[in-house]
Formats: C-alpha cells, structure tokens, sequence
C-alpha cells in the first residue's frame, strides 16, 4: 500500500520524467490496514500527464488498487496515459516503470525477473527520435509450496542413556509423523538437568543438526517471562499488583485524548498479568500484529514501534470493562512491558537482564530479530509447513522517509516480515533454548535463593475474581493453571499444581510446564503446525506427560 520513488532521472520540463513505482497490498495479521479514500478512488482516468500518473500510482497503491489496463499516446513531445484500476483484492505485489529509456528498463527487468515478477504489461513511444517505454510487472501466480525434509536417518544429537530409550524413540517418531524440522527438548526433575536432546534441522537447506542448546524464538513463553521480572518489581515496591496502570503511563508521557475509552482508569497491573485489561483480539483485532495499520494512521515516518502502537490504542474503545472476563492479549503484556519501563526506569531489555537472565545464568535468551539476515548466531531457521512468499511489513513506509537498500524489496518467508517480531518483546519477542527456560523455572521454585517468595508464587497460581469456582483451569499471573490439590494440603504452593506456558508464530511451537510432583520439560519446535495443520505444542502437551511418565528412574 505504497507508492515508492526509487529512482529520478532528468526532471526539466522538456524532458520525460522517469520514475519507477513499486505499489504492495500489504495484508498484515488481524487487519488489511485499506486507505481511508479507497471508496473515492477512480476505477479509469484518461489522458494523464506523467506527474498525474506518478501521483496516481502511489495513491493506488495506498489504496489497494492495482492497474488493470494501461496504453500511452503522444501529444506533442509529452506522452498521456489512460489507465483502468481494479481491487488489488490478493495483495500481488507491483511495479510501474513510467517513460523509461531502453537501458534502464532493461535494468529493471533482470531485477525484478529475478524477484519472480513478470512484465503484465508493456507500452513504448517514440518522443523525439527515442523510445520511451512505461512497464507494469504483477507477482507471478504462486502456489503454496509445502515443506521438504531430507530423505535418510533423522540426525539426534546430545549425550543419552539407556534408561531415556523410549524418550529418544518417542521425539524421533513424534518429528517423523508430524513432519516437523526439529525440536529441542530439555527434562529437569525438582529443578535439577536430567534430559537435553534435540532431533531433526536447525537448517533444512544446510542439513544442519538441531542441538540440545539452538536459540529458537520461544513466542508466547514470553509471557511467563515479563510476569516474573514483573513479580520481582512488586518485590521491590517499585510496583502494586492492583495498582492503577494509567497514572503510571502518564509519567511516561502517554495521555488518554479526549475521545478515549474512560475504562482506561480502571486497568490494573493484575489485569495485565491475567489477560482482563479490557482487549478481545476476537472482536477488535491484535494491534500487535497491526504494525501497518498504525504506522499508517499516525502517519509515522517509520514502522510502529511499541510506544505507537500504546498511543494508537490509547484511541480506541475496549471491548469489556477490565476485570470483568479473560481474554487472551498480546497488547496487554506490551503495555505491561512499558510499565516495567517507566517505574525502573530502564528499557525493557537490559531491565530483564538484570531481574532475571543473569540471576537465572540465561546465557543464550535475548531479544530476536524479524529478519532472517539478523538472527542470532546459535539460532535455527523457521519452517511453516506450507509457505509462500510476503510482502515485508516494512514497505509500509515510503522510501521518502526510511533509507531503502534492494534488498528491502524483496519478498520474504512470513517468520522473516510478514509481521514484526521486534515490536512483541514483552509478549512474544524472546528467542532462547529448552535448558535456559528450565533455569528461569529452576529458580522460581528453588528455595534457596528464589527469584520470588512464596508469597508472590501464591500470587502466580490463584485463581482470579472471575474465575468460575467450580472450575480447577484458569490463568494466573502469566501461566495456564491446574489445581491438583488445594493450597491448604501443601507446604510449597507449586506443589500443589501444573503450570505451563505454550506459544505460537509461524515457524514457531513451543511449550514449557512445570509439573506439581517436581517434573518441569522445555519443548521448542522451529516449525509451527504438523502437516495435518494441527499446532504441534497442542500435539505435544497430553502426549508429553506419558512420555516423561515411561520413564522409571530419573535420578543418575
């Protein structure tokens, strides 16, 4: 939805103009992000200069039009184009090449040849003695190509016993059915390292192995992660957890305009935890995954960042009165994440590092990168089982306000652009491996020197207000909740209770539990859905516990 200059050439007025327009649809996440003025759009014009026709270009791209038909006649020494739009309704990306001379057309044709376009339409004219040609290039037809593993035996790596036989034929087979890349999986028994194995590719293309210890991007395991670092605040009395969160975005600088959502007032830090801040992306839509969407309402020079897309919900009515009902938001731990901010005063980053990676020796968990150039050093590459090229996010901005290299035109896997992995830190933006999520989890329960006290782990686990009483599921501060036994039976209040994490992009499956009887496992996948379509950490749950359960002896 852009009208990019990439290149100008003499502009005198007694020259042809030349300019190349790239124009994208881009469909990102809940919303397709339309112009406003799509409806006044013209379906034809005729007789256009090339400054109207430049014009046009980029507003139809904006407005997710694309051009149908285009011929090109001479009036004097000046060519007019009459053109026809239609609804560029599967976002096929475009390039308009207007009054080229043969050499740059030809440049751009290897270019874009390259990129999988075809020329769908051609026109040239003679204009003092030269011919001057204007090309339109549309995405070739693409089918979604499915995922392709290596033939031969499925490489297994980490050291194994004989008692962990059935554990190392059950993850083998599990890949093998489901069609997976890899997985890495790690097993502790009452916080202790008992299991550290992965099978299958950390990269399909290079045959390159999974290992015990590959960086995979955990997503939604992240959660668990703000909430402890958030737990650990409280602790230290720079937060409340029934703390009003408004008052403290204000000091950040964040101000509720005159037509916003008064409940705004009412959202506390617990709200945010337990996912009832007020945000149902099942009637309003993620705004996490609305990077286009935004940038484009604020009219940002540059994609959204988290503090845009804070401002731009601050707009917005929510969709229930906080604290009334779960339901599961992404928005509302990045809103925690700019809580965390402002009353540490810290970025995000190195406040977590602090709180809780170097206290739990996280070595290898950081912050991911969206792009595949810009992954970390030990991570693995991400296979959805059925792909097809995207559009990045990031031509959302036209080139007039961001410095663009060739390489930003390019189409890209949807783990790698589609949407904005670097706007989900605290809810999703985290990139680690199985050992360290079972240190993070090795420390929250230890006692000798917890990340949290008892007191706050009984805040993890209770159960909310709304809760319904007769019900032993629901969510906690940051973790899915079982009750095996009631808080009054146990000394230690996890002991009492299951509690699990699961997460989910493209490419991405991941799963982390922590078990009432001391047994805790880490399971990250770099494909996201078994070739039946189903996710694979959902496949992994139930049979997970009878796998952990074959085996009879833990202890060395």
């Amino acid at each position: 939805m852009l009208a990019d200059s990439l290149t100008r050439q003499d502009s005198a007025a007694t020259a042809p103009s030349v300019r190349v327009i790239v124009g994208v649809l881009l469909a990102v996440g809940m919303g397709q992000g339309l112009h406003a003025d799509e409806d006044s759009f013209p379906d034809s014009v005729t007789r256009q200069t090339v400054r109207q026709m430049d014009d046009l270009f980029a507003r139809a791209a904006m407005s997710g039009r694309i051009p149908a038909e285009l011929t090109v006649s001479v009036q004097g020494n000046a060519p007019l184009f009459d053109c026809r739009f239609v609804p560029n309704v599967d976002g096929t990306a475009w390039y308009v090449l207007l009054n080229a001379q043969r050499g740059k057309m030809l440049q751009k044709d290897r270019e874009y040849t390259q990129q999988s376009l075809e020329r769908a339409i051609e026109q040239k004219v003679r204009i003092r003695g030269r011919t001057y040609y204007t090309i339109v290039w549309k995405q070739m037809a693409e089918t979604e190509t499915p995922l392709k593993l290596p033939e031969g035996k499925l490489p297994e790596t980490g050291g194994t016993q004989p008692r962990f036989a059935q554990l190392d034929t059950f993850f083998h087979e599990f890949l093998q059915e489901h069609h997976a890349a890899g997985l890495a999986v790690a097993i502790a028994k009452d916080g202790r390292l008992k299991y550290s194995r992965a099978f299958g590719y950390a990269d399909v293309a290079a045959r390159m192995p999974m290992q015990p210890d590959t960086q995979m991007r955990v997503a939604s395991l992240s959660k668990p992660i703000t909430a402890i670092a958030a737990l650990r605040l409280i602790e230290q009395k720079k937060l409340q957890l029934d703390e009003c969160v408004l008052p403290i975005l204000e000091r950040g600088g964040f101000r509720l305009t005159a037509r916003a959502d008064v409940r705004w007032k009412d959202i506390t830090v617990r709200h945010l935890l337990q996912h009832s801040g007020g945000w149902d992306r099942d009637q309003s839509g993620d705004p996490m995954f609305k990077v286009v969407e935004v940038t484009r309402a604020l009219e940002l020079p540059r994609p959204a960042r988290q503090t845009d897309i804070l401002r731009y919900q601050l707009q917005q009515p929510l969709d229930f009165s906080p604290g009334s009902r779960y339901a599961y938001s992404n928005f509302g731990y990045s809103v925690l994440g700019r809580v965390m901010e402002i009353v540490s005063g810290e970025d995000y980053e190195p406040l977590m590092q602090r709180l809780l990676l170097q206290p739990c020796g996280m070595q290898k968990t950081a912050l991911g990168k969206t792009r595949s150039g810009d992954r970390l050093r030990a991570e693995a590459r991400y296979y959805p089982q059925t792909g097809k090229p995207h559009t990045p996010f990031w031509l959302a901005v036209p080139a007039t306000k961001v410095r663009r290299t060739s390489d930003d035109f390019q189409r890209v896997s949807e783990p790698y652009g589609r949407w904005d992995l670097e706007v989900m830190d605290a809810h999703g933006g985290w990139v680690s491996t199985a050992p360290d999520l079972l240190r993070l989890l090795s420390q929250t329960e230890s006692q000798q020197s917890p990340l949290v006290s008892e007191a706050s782990r009984r805040q993890m686990v209770k159960a909310p207000d709304y809760a319904d009483p007769s019900r032993t599921v629901w969510y906690g501060l940051g973790w899915q909740v079982r009750e095996k036994r009631s808080p009054d039976e146990v000394g230690r209040i996890l002991d009492g209770c299951n509690i699990w994490h699961s997460g989910a992009l493209a490419g991405t499956s991941t799963l982390l539990v922590r078990r009432s009887d001391g047994m805790s496992w880490a399971v990250l996948f770099n494909t996201d859905r078994s070739i039946e379509g189903q996710r694979l950490s959902t496949l992994m749950d139930y049979q997970m516990h009878f796998a952990v359960n074959s085996v009879t002896d833990w202890e060395e």
